[in-house]
């Protein structure tokens, strides 16, 4: 199930209209009905109230019911043991030895560019 197809889900649950639902959040109801026709998705702040109006939580909005080995995910690894440079580096390459194939996408933040500047 999309999480377009759990918003629609949900909003009947609780009883509201698009418009209803949009005016809590403070969006327009066409951004909700993008969000359920996934054609958009809600930002992060509006997932966190969303959940909460619809009392469902956002791992469940998000899940896309993909399983994953949480054996493997949960083992414990050293991160000294992956070479220089920033933790995010070395969680990169941590998860890069386990899982050659996988793709690392920043879910948060955004990229930042760093400048050196030396003194003699």
């Amino acid at each position: 199930m999309t999480l377009g197809e759990k918003l629609k889900e949900a909003r009947k649950q609780a009883s509201l209209s698009q418009e209803q639902l949009s005016e809590k959040l403070g969006v327009s109801r066409s951004a909700v009905a993008k969000w359920e026709t996934d054609k958009g998705l809600p930002d992060v702040d509006n997932l966190k109230v969303l959940s909460k109006l619809l009392n469902v939580s956002v791992d469940y909005l998000l899940d896309d019911g993909e399983l994953m080995d949480e054996l493997v995910m949960r083992e414990p690894y050293n991160l000294s043991e992956y070479g220089k440079g920033s933790k995010f580096l070395k969680k990169d390459r941590a998860v890069r030895d386990k899982f050659p194939d996988a793709k690392i996408h920043t879910l948060l933040g955004e990229k930042k560019t760093w400048s050196y500047q030396f003194f003699e």
